[in-house]
């Protein structure tokens, strides 16, 4: 009953959406990135790179500026219910206000970084990251990693600079999560 699996398929699907050049698998990566929001908050962070990637590709083509504008409209209209629903129930609705809390439990943890070493609270955090992420790909690095590598160091193509910049940019919720509570299925 946890949620990685299905939102490792929601965002993998997005991304392969994106990569597609036809514009109505453009608008089936925003719909498949609006549900991941929907499985985990941390879909959200999704939403910045296939709109970066999707105003890249189509720069020249301003007709193709204007699904961005309906791409927006689609992801909202699909997270709106669930956000008016957890309001009511929860009083809060549960993607915006969990990003403002985590921000300011970043500047209670750096009221803490304060009264200790920064040194070592970074050194553990550090590793606590390392740990878990490592754990966690342990059968998929014997298997997929090397091959992968391989294969984008051979190849100059634009998709493999963009899932890796994909990668980085998903990473960012996967650092945070790990140097605080040291999990290995959040780096999934």
């Amino acid at each position: 009953g946890i949620t990685e699996s299905l939102f490792i398929l929601l965002t993998t699907s997005a991304i392969v959406a994106i990569l597609n050049s036809k514009i109505h698998m453009s608008y089936v990566a925003f719909i498949l990135a609006s549900l991941a929001v929907l499985v985990r908050s941390e879909g959200m962070i999704l939403f910045l790179p296939l709109s970066i990637l999707f105003l890249i590709t189509n720069r020249k083509n301003k007709k193709r500026l204007l699904h961005y504008f309906i791409f927006c409209i689609i992801f909202v209209m699909i997270l709106i219910p669930t956000a008016i629903h957890n309001l009511e129930v929860n009083g809060n609705d549960g993607f915006l206000s969990r990003i403002i809390s985590e921000t300011s439990s970043i500047n209670n943890v750096e009221k803490e970084i304060t009264n200790q070493s920064f040194s070592s609270n970074f050194v553990e955090r550090t590793e606590n990251f390392m740990k878990m992420f490592g754990w966690s790909l342990i059968p998929i690095f014997i298997m997929f990693i090397p091959f992968g590598l391989f294969h984008i160091i051979k190849s100059h193509k634009f998709d493999d600079f963009v899932i890796i910049t994909l990668f980085g940019t998903m990473m960012i919720p996967v650092i945070y999560a790990l140097s605080f509570l040291p999990d290995p299925r959040y780096s999934y």
